[in-house]
């Protein structure tokens, strides 16, 4: 590939960098299971995994030659399972980020630790007023409240910009 921009920030703005060749190799693989667990019971779980080889081989001649480009991880991922039933759904979901750098050159002074995020959601759906067969009629609402960053991990997606710590949300969608 051939003039890759990739912007990465400085202390007050973005800075566009154009990668004159680069060579980019990965795979993205992912996986979805649906297991029934009796009436109006089941278990979903997705994973997905992200291995991406994105270099600069703009020159030979650069010290950073060969070195991953700012802010893309080698691996990353994220799993969920969510149980699904009557009364309220249980849903877990973690994310994880493999380490990169902040920087073209990949030293240990700009190597950005991998993280993991859980978050965890209960969820209920509720009918409001009456359906009809094969008839859409009344409304849905459903509500679910969810702790983001449950344990509280540190980590930066961006150098020197933390991310919160824990917190949770609770949202209501009406759908009439």
């Amino acid at each position: 590939m051939t003039d890759k921009i990739v912007a990465f920030p400085t202390t007050y703005v973005w800075k566009m960098v154009n990668f004159g060749r680069v060579e980019i190799k990965g795979v993205d693989a992912t996986v979805s299971l649906g297991v029934p667990m009796g009436r109006k019971m089941a278990l979903d779980v997705d994973a997905s995994y992200t291995y991406q080889y994105a270099v600069d081989k703009t020159d030979s001649k650069k010290g950073y030659y060969r070195h991953q480009l700012p802010y893309t991880p080698r691996h990353s991922g994220n799993v969920s399972a969510v149980w699904r039933n009557p009364w309220v759904s249980v849903g877990w979901q973690m994310q994880a980020v493999g380490e990169r750098w902040s920087m073209i050159q990949c030293t240990d002074e700009y190597r950005m630790k991998a993280y993991q995020e859980h978050t965890f959601t209960l969820s209920r759906e509720f009918s409001l007023g009456k359906r009809k067969r094969n008839a859409e009629s009344g409304s849905d609402l459903k509500l679910s409240f969810s702790l983001l960053n449950a344990f509280n991990k540190q980590y930066e997606v961006i150098k020197y910009y933390p991310m919160p710590g824990r917190s949770w949300q609770a949202t209501a969608s009406l759908t009439l």
